[in-house]
């Protein structure tokens, strides 16, 4: 049976049986595609948001110890010993451990004695204040 309005237009139905598909066509809604996109751009967004978030909260973000650091000429590596030790010490800001060399020795005995660190963190301890106080009496 072919449609006699339009000989170009064939509804499934009237083929023969061999070329009727198998399963009614409809497959997903256009609107569950778009609201799943749009969900998942909102979680993406909302993570890329928390990641630069916590990322402003790092240590190397305190914009004074950043450029003290940098005028001293310490590095990543460095910096984030000062931040670790002021954490260590609780002292009030890591800027304050530029402030004399007596104030850096009574912050690294208060951070050995709230918490006995051995190994590294120990060493670059004491290679920090070697570059910030040991040059400065040699000049």
């Amino acid at each position: 049976m072919i449609p006699e309005t339009n000989p170009l237009v064939v509804r499934a139905s009237d083929l023969a049986p061999e070329f009727q598909p198998a399963v009614e066509a409809g497959g997903i809604p256009l609107a569950t595609i778009a609201i799943v996109t749009v969900l998942l751009g909102a979680i993406a967004g909302l993570l890329w948001w928390m990641r630069s978030e916590s990322e402003l909260e790092s240590p190397a973000s305190d914009l004074l110890t950043t450029d003290l650091c940098d005028a001293h000429g310490l590095g990543a590596a460095q910096r984030a010993t000062v931040e670790q030790l002021a954490k260590a010490s609780e002292c009030g800001h890591p800027a304050e451990l530029f402030l004399s060399v007596e104030i850096f020795d009574r912050a690294r005995a208060t951070a050995e004695a709230n918490r006995p660190e051995t190994g590294t963190l120990s060493q670059a301890i004491g290679q920090l204040r070697r570059m910030l106080y040991d040059q400065q009496t040699a000049r």
